[in-house]
């Protein structure tokens, strides 16, 4: 591998799971070729994955976890949008990673470390992954509270008594709008 060249997802796997049949078999024991260390639910296996991950994040700064999910050999997404199951968490170590609070857990989303590469600092990237965290149950916390709302506002349109309720109304079409942006484009 070149130093400075991009990696795809698929080589960085292929890359991780090199690296963990190197570390199997330096504890003596091998794998027939072709073998999936991601993919494998012998602790040994799960094991020098979870070693080669570390490595290649604390060399490379890559999550192969992350580039596995973006492959998904087993499991392709169907057409349509579906959101990852909830809840979700916070990863804190070398990257800032949204994960599943499953075990073992999915990765979400990578949070980039603002001004790593020589940009501005602007925020803070783990407040960033906190709220991306907590966006599932926002989004459906909204999606429950949007229909109430709309019957208050209905309610005071039509009361007959002079009731504010445009300011409510501006709040309702916001939480809409913030809805809609959430979901896939038709």
């Amino acid at each position: 591998m070149a130093i400075g060249k991009p990696r795809t997802d698929l080589e960085i796997v292929n890359q991780t799971n090199d690296l963990a049949r190197i570390i199997l078999t330096q504890n003596g024991y091998e794998v027939p070729k072709g073998h999936k260390f991601y993919d494998d639910s012998n602790p040994r296996s799960k094991s020098s994955w979870q070693r080669a991950c570390e490595i290649m994040e604390h060399m490379t700064a890559t999550d192969p976890n992350d580039a596995l999910a973006n492959l998904d050999f087993e499991h392709p997404q169907p057409p349509g949008l579906a959101y990852t199951p909830g809840p979700w968490s916070v990863s804190n170590g070398l990257l800032i990673r949204v994960t599943t609070t499953s075990n073992p857990p999915v990765v979400i989303c990578g949070v980039h470390r603002i001004g790593a590469k020589g940009g501005p600092k602007q925020g803070d990237p783990l407040a960033n992954a906190y709220l991306l965290a907590a966006s599932h149950d926002m989004r459906d916390a909204l999606a429950a509270l949007l229909p109430e709302v709309d019957s208050e506002i209905e309610q005071r349109q039509h009361s007959g008594n002079d009731e504010d309720w445009l300011a409510l109304k501006a709040l309702s079409e916001a939480g809409h709008a913030a809805l809609k942006k959430s979901k896939k484009p038709s």
